[in-house]
This record gives C-alpha cells, sequence and structure tokens, in this order.
C-alpha cells in the first residue's frame, strides 16, 4: 500500500472517531441553544389528591393516564415517571409507584412535582420573559 493511501485511511479513521466520540459525549459548546425535554407522565397534586384505596385499574388509568412502566414479572406494580432535562443540564425527577391487588389500589409511594416547581423551572428556560403564572400547566389554560 502506499503512501498516500496509508494517509488517506489515516484521515478517514480519526473523522470517524472524531464524529463518533463527538455524538456520544456530554460536551456542552458554548453558544450552543439546548432545548428543555419533559420526558414520562406528568402527576400533579389533583391527580393524588383523587387516589384512595381501592381504586380500579379503570378509575386509575382515567385519574392519573396510562403507567411508563408495569413490570410484567409484578403486574401490580405500576410506574409514572417524569424527567425535565433542562438544557443547561439540569435534571428534575419525579416518581410515582402505586402498588394493585386483584386489581383495586393498595397503596402508593411518591407524589406529584409541586406545580410552582415545575412553572418555576418551565419559566426559567423561557426566553421570551414568560413568568410563572403565564406558563401553563398541564390541564390548565393560560390566562
Amino acid at each position: 500500500m502506499s503512501q498516500r493511501h496509508a494517509n488517506t485511511n489515516r484521515a478517514i479513521a480519526a473523522c470517524l472517531l472524531a464524529f463518533t466520540l463527538a455524538g456520544c459525549s456530554n460536551l456542552r459548546f458554548p453558544g450552543v441553544y439546548r432545548i428543555d425535554v419533559e420526558q414520562g407522565n406528568i402527576v400533579t397534586s389533583d391527580m393524588i389528591e383523587k387516589l384512595r384505596p381501592g381504586l380500579t385499574e379503570a378509575q386509575l388509568r382515567f385519574v392519573l393516564g396510562s403507567p411508563q412502566i408495569v413490570d410484567p414479572f409484578e403486574p401490580g406494580r405500576w410506574v409514572y415517571l417524569y424527567k425535565l432535562r433542562r438544557g443547561n443540564g439540569e435534571v428534575v425527577d419525579n416518581k410515582l409507584v402505586l402498588w394493585l391487588e386483584n386489581g383495586a389500589l393498595t397503596r402508593w409511594e411518591g407524589g406529584a412535582l409541586p406545580d410552582s416547581a415545575r412553572r418555576r423551572l418551565l419559566s426559567t428556560s423561557n426566553p421570551g420573559g414568560a413568568t410563572p403564572a403565564d406558563v401553563p400547566v398541564s390541564g390548565e389554560q393560560a390566562p
């Protein structure tokens, strides 16, 4: 193989390595805008207040929506997860776990992300300058 082909192969390998590392890294380049990403089930304090032992699966789905995780090995355990990943790297997690026996709610752990905290988190990343009262929370209408 000639020297020219060897240099070309090295250059291609270096580019592939650089692209691979850049795609897998958490490097933050200055001046690059990153959006806030919300994922999962938004569980509000109003929803938590409606939980009562004995609620059926259908009633729970009506109040909370479908769970993100229903363990096939433990079908009586429903998990509602929420994650807000801010563009600045801040991460907010919330978890609500329900336990059911014979299709009825027996107990739960966790709770809701306070509505005020969610409004604050979303509004501080809003470049338009909205105040927390201007940011609607799921199920609310903007003023």
